[in-house]
């Protein structure tokens, strides 16, 4: 009889579990299709503010980037960006369309039902070590993402259609002006950026970009000792001195946001990666970025 027992209630017992992960399952799912629905109606009923096309992955590590953003509030902002290598310098390249360019992206994107593919299965053929192309899709409230290597062709063919308006609009669009590479360095030089844990005691200032009106920079630091100006924390904090000199009045330009850390800020031995943000873009010029105590010296062309 006692055995008869504990058979009954180890049998119970597995029920009862199973009881407990059919609801779990059932809860889970129904928090999912909950989201799913409320992504879908914050789609419906916002407007695209922001397109975003990047493909890597690959075995180099070579990568390139298009956006599309809002630039005023009658023209749109193309942003390309290029890099031979995981560790060349990135290449940018900008354009100015007075085009409604993310009106007619939103279009191509709700005639073919794009919020629902983040939902389907897009892979294709399976590339080892191969670059995936991912779309990103951004609303007011929310966003649509999906990735893949390749893309079969009844999807392919609806994305080419984007990048067919982009083209389009870019053969009008105003080219802006960008960063010169400095003297002697060509766009597949090492970006100051793929250097780790420098130990030749130099510390320098480098100039990494400049797309979406930010001006990027790089510290190299290989001495021991911190940089000064990264906080407590060496982590995310803003710098106390940045500033852009423009060399030719000599002027100090008004900035709306210099910011410094991206993850091991500038500890000693260390990179460190920061923005800054001048008020308005930069018009073709010789200038001057100065972080605390180091100075670069960069030229922006048309």
């Amino acid at each position: 009889m006692g055995n008869k027992l504990k058979i009954v209630l180890c049998f119970g017992g597995v029920i009862l579990a199973l009881f407990a992960v059919l609801i779990g399952v059932t809860v889970y799912q129904n928090s999912s299709l909950k989201e799913r629905i409320d992504n879908s109606k914050k789609v419906k009923q916002s407007k695209m503010t922001k397109f975003e096309y990047s493909v890597g992955g690959g075995m180099r590590g070579e990568s390139s980037t298009v956006t599309v953003s809002v630039a005023d509030e009658n023209s749109c902002l193309i942003t390309e960006t290029d890099k031979e290598n995981y560790a060349a310098r990135k290449v940018v390249h900008e354009y100015r369309t007075e085009e409604d360019l993310l009106g007619e992206i939103e279009d191509i994107f709700r005639e073919n039902k794009m919020q629902k593919w983040s939902e389907k299965d897009l892979r294709g053929i399976f590339v080892a070590d191969g670059a995936s192309e991912s779309y990103r899709f951004s609303f007011t409230d929310t966003d649509v993402y999906f990735s893949s290597q390749y893309y079969p062709k009844k999807y392919s063919e609806k994305l080419a259609k984007i990048h067919e308006v982009i083209e389009s609009r870019k053969k009008e669009a105003e080219q802006l002006p960008a960063l010169k590479l400095p003297v002697g360095e060509s766009e597949d030089q090492v970006s100051p950026s793929a250097e780790i844990y420098p130990t030749d005691g130099y510390l320098g200032l480098y100039l990494e970009s400049y797309e979406q009106n930010e001006l990027h920079f790089v510290i190299r630091n290989g001495r021991k000792e911190a940089f000064p100006g990264i906080g407590e924390n060496g982590l995310n904090a803003n710098v106390s001195e940045v500033k852009i000199i423009d060399l030719r009045s000599q002027e100090e330009l008004p900035l709306l946001s210099p910011r410094y850390g991206y993850g091991g800020a500038c500890a000693g031995e260390n990179i460190g990666e920061g923005y800054v943000t001048p008020e308005s873009w930069l018009e073709p010029g010789h200038y001057e970025l100065r972080v605390e105590n180091l100075a670069c010296e960069f030229e922006i062309v048309k």
